[in-house]
């Protein structure tokens, strides 16, 4: 299995974006998600990206926009 630093190689590369954290979580069965995905942090630009990656199950993963409350939802495909 590949450690985080080749993950996020990968993942820059491929989005020709430059990621400065990661946020990892763990769900034991399909019942169990986040709330909607909402960006806080200070170093984030304005229209900065979110890369994310899904292990052992599809899931969805929701934006929410703050004033507007307009929403799109992306399907993460396995990719192990």
């Amino acid at each position: 299995m590949p450690n985080l630093f080749e993950l996020k190689d990968i993942v820059e590369k491929e989005s020709c974006e430059h990621f400065n954290s990661c946020l990892l979580k763990l769900y034991h069965d399909g019942s169990e998600g986040m709330a909607w995905y909402r960006v806080a942090e200070k170093e984030m630009r304005r229209n900065g990206a979110t890369g994310s990656l899904s292990w052992g199950a599809v899931r969805h993963f929701g934006f929410k926009h703050k004033q507007t409350k307009e929403s799109v939802t992306q399907l993460l495909e396995e990719v192990c």
